[in-house]
């Protein structure tokens, strides 16, 4: 299985093609500096994991858990898609018990493409990542991947996208 990653801000701007308000930097040194810069001072989260919830009380706490070993390293976003069931109240406790790491948002059902890009909408961390709510992340996995995040930005180094198996 490949995993791909890639930076909030180059998908942001790539959504915001053509539209005004858009950040525009005269070239890619003054976009690193200044993307440095805003990483540094927001002490933001080095991933945002989105996942996209349709009634998937059964089985979504385990994707939950399966991330929380990260701590304050990244964030998680729980996208409840228009849930029927108890989606929704199991993402609030975990919203209410990890105030700081888990964010539970709620909308309407759109599909999980919609979902996806609702998680990207309230992502915070410098990279940007999704996990099925029917999955998990292996803890040793989630770590090595979070070390090398980490040592990216250690490096001001910036990578679109990193691919893992």
């Amino acid at each position: 299985m490949k995993v791909f990653w890639m930076t909030n801000e180059q998908i942001v701007n790539e959504k915001r093609v053509g539209k005004s308000g858009g950040v525009k930097y005269n070239d890619r040194e003054t976009m690193d500096k200044r993307k440095w810069r805003h990483w540094e001072e927001k002490k933001m989260k080095y991933i945002s994991f989105a996942i996209p919830c349709y009634n998937s009380a059964e089985y979504m706490e385990h994707a939950i858990q399966s991330i929380l070993p990260a701590g304050e390293d990244v964030e998680i976003i729980v996208v409840n898609d228009g849930s029927k069931d108890e989606t929704a109240e199991i993402a609030a406790r975990y919203e209410k018990e990890y105030p700081t790491i888990v964010k539970a948002v709620n909308k309407e059902n759109g599909g999980h493409g919609d979902a996806v890009n609702v998680g990207l909408d309230h992502a915070t961390g410098l990279y940007y990542k999704v996990v099925d709510s029917d999955d998990w992340v292996d803890e040793e996995a989630l770590f090595k991947i979070l070390d090398v995040v980490k040592s990216f930005v250690e490096q001001k180094k910036e990578v679109d996208m990193v691919i893992s198996n």
